[in-house]
């Protein structure tokens, strides 16, 4: 596999780290959706329906560093510019023998992304609007709580009932 396909399928597997996105989501994703100055990206096809996709700082430096292909819509064009990247699979086996994982698939970065956002404090609401979903029980199935952050629930309310 050429140094050009690699450096796609990272480009691609850190934007899926960095935003939760669906893989389907990133590797069809198109330049005309992006927005680097308002910081978004317009998903037109999704698992459920259209919607606007907030990016963090990370997310939009990813995609300012991706070389964009003459004669390609793709943010992620495949050997063939006319179409997308069809898998990266490969690339992700890669990834995990390096670092010493035996099992994980893609989509666990998804999961990732939002047990991370829950353990910053983030709202179920505005988790819900990062990944996409229409039903709060889908999201609380994403976020999976660390012992450390539910000990630390623990403590912050027995902190709260001694000072009654």
């Amino acid at each position: 596999m050429s140094k050009e396909i690699n450096q796609k399928a990272a480009s691609a597997l850190k934007l899926l780290m960095f935003t939760g996105l669906r893989k389907r989501e990133v590797l069809n994703c198109r330049w005309e959706y992006v927005d680097l100055d308002e910081g978004r990206i317009f998903l037109p096809i999704t698992k459920s329906k259209p919607r606007m996709v907030a990016l963090n700082t990370v997310a939009i430096n990813i995609l300012m560093d991706i070389p964009r292909t003459a004669n390609s819509p793709w943010v992620f064009p495949g050997l063939d510019p006319s179409k997308p990247v069809n898998n990266i699979n490969k690339a992700w086996k890669r990834v995990l023998k390096a670092a010493k994982i035996e099992d994980s698939r893609i989509h666990d970065l998804r999961h990732q992304f939002a047990t991370s956002a829950a353990s910053a404090g983030v709202s179920m609401p505005n988790l819900m609007g990062l990944l996409g979903h229409s039903n709060v029980k889908t999201s609380m199935r994403y976020a999976h709580h660390s012992d450390h952050a539910i000990r630390a629930a623990s403590e912050q309310a027995a902190t709260k009932l001694l000072e009654k």
